[in-house]
């Protein structure tokens, strides 16, 4: 589940290199939406589709970054 190609099928125009940045508000809003995109089918794919290991790929540098995905795995029951 790499979140790289969710990001690209959302945007499918790659503008520059600021919609990386922590200050672009649009980018971090577009990303995170990508990220729970990427979530909710690593949900799916472990439930419904009785999948055994999902690979959530993508850098996850920040605090809140891993925070999202421990609650989520939390929440799932997840190990």
């Amino acid at each position: 589940f790499n979140v790289g190609q969710y990001r690209r099928e959302c945007m499918k125009v790659y503008r520059n290199f600021e919609f990386f940045s922590p200050d672009n508000e649009e980018g971090l809003k577009i990303r995170k939406q990508c990220a729970l995109a990427a979530l909710n089918d690593v949900r799916q794919f472990l439930s419904e589709d009785a999948g055994h290991v999902a690979v959530f790929d993508a850098t996850n540098t920040t605090r809140e970054r891993r925070r999202t995905i421990m609650r989520f795995a939390e929440q799932n029951g997840y190990k």
